[in-house]
């Protein structure tokens, strides 16, 4: 008989880990992911990735604490739908964004406050991000 994983909280990332390079949870990860929760463990996801494109993944796997998300800025309660937790960048960083977008035209910028996804400068690259992640943007 194997030993109750109470104590235990296992995170995982989403892309590349969780996900396969086709953006689907392989079944067995499902299957190792219950029977871990089965023993009383606990099982979450930490990303960079917004509140809402977590969501999606954590549902199909069956996430059972909070969700750790926008590179551990906030701590998301998928079941209430809410934010618990978050950390802000200092006022000073609203500068560092204007100067790059200015010296660096051709990238695309995101900024994510609360559970959305702001987006601060367009290209192809984060509309394919926004496309992946099935997202809406502002």
């Amino acid at each position: 008989m194997l030993k109750p994983l109470t104590d235990y909280l296992l995170i995982s990332d989403i892309d590349g880990t969780l996900v396969n390079t086709n953006k689907e949870v392989p079944q067995r990860n499902i299957d190792a992911i219950r029977r871990y929760q089965e023993l009383g463990g606990r099982f979450t996801i930490a990303t960079g990735r917004s509140p809402l494109s977590a969501v999606r993944i954590a549902r199909k796997v069956g996430v059972n604490c909070p969700l750790v998300t926008n590179n551990g800025s906030i701590l998301y309660d998928m079941e209430k739908g809410e934010v618990v937790r978050q950390r802000y960048l200092p006022d000073r960083f609203a500068e560092i964004v204007r100067r790059a977008a200015a010296d660096f035209p051709h990238i695309g910028i995101q900024a994510y406050l609360d559970a959305d996804i702001h987006m601060v400068v367009h290209n192809p690259v984060v509309e394919y991000q926004v496309a992946v992640e099935k997202v809406p943007f502002i």
